[in-house]
């Protein structure tokens, strides 16, 4: 569920955003070109989102490149292994907090 107990417990403050609004919001940025920046990226899923708009608008997936942040590691990692699953690989990672900053881009 979207934004359950988020102010309880360890976990406070972490939020599930349904798919249907990150498409919705991947419509609307409508990323042809550029960056993605997802400040909390959870998962990466405004990343995959991001590359399904490019791909159903027939535009070129090169031309995108994404960078986000996650304050959970496993969260992080998560992350990592959904961009890896749908081609989309990693080109930096900082050495300090790995699991703080996570640039990636199409290949």
């Amino acid at each position: 569920m979207f934004a359950i107990d988020a102010g309880q417990g360890a976990g406070k403050g972490e939020f599930y955003t349904p798919a249907s609004i990150v498409q919705l919001i991947a419509e609307l940025i409508e990323p042809y070109a550029g960056v993605v920046y997802d400040p909390c990226c959870g998962s990466g899923g405004m990343f995959v989102q991001s590359i399904k708009f490019v791909e159903r608008h027939h535009g070129n997936r090169l031309k995108i490149s994404v960078i986000g942040q996650e304050s959970n590691p496993d969260t992080w990692r998560l992350a990592k292994m959904n961009l890896a699953i749908r081609g989309i690989s990693i080109i930096s990672v900082t050495a300090l907090r790995p699991h703080l900053l996570m640039t990636a881009t199409k290949t």
